[in-house]
């Protein structure tokens, strides 16, 4: 594990955090949780990245969100959307996990986390060398 360790990357600052969650103008953050549809509906993003973002991350329309999960389906490349995540993508796109066990603790790119620890997921990342990217 310890060899194929990565930094993790920083923290998304509250300034950033604050204007993803503007994007959702007609949400009260205090309240425990939305639906996808809620989020959806008045949100200042369109139509069709939400979609793409649902499809992404594989959710229902009512599955019901908190802050959190809307700055983890939100967060730029390169940042971690805030203190508890355990999944990230790097600046150059690729998928990054944290990695807790009793062996190791700290981020490993998904693709080796997987491998490591004998996942069928790992054939779905193989690394293109040559790109620097997931294929």
């Amino acid at each position: 594990y310890q060899k194929h360790r990565v930094q993790p990357p920083p923290l998304l600052p509250r300034d950033k955090q604050n204007e993803i969650l503007e994007n959702f103008p007609h949400l009260d953050w205090s309240c425990e949780s939305f639906t996808f549809q809620e989020l959806v509906e008045g949100s200042c993003i369109d139509d069709v990245t939400m979609k793409g973002l649902r499809d992404q991350f594989g959710v229902s329309s009512w599955e019901r969100f908190k802050e959190k999960d809307v700055l983890d389906m939100c967060c730029p490349k390169g940042f971690l959307a805030h203190e508890n995540v355990h999944h990230a993508v790097d600046k150059q796109g690729r998928p990054l996990r944290y990695v807790s066990n009793e062996y190791f603790k700290g981020w490993l790119h998904a693709f080796q986390a997987s491998k490591l620890e004998g996942d069928s997921m790992c054939e779905e990342y193989t690394m293109d060398e040559d790109s620097d990217s997931i294929a």
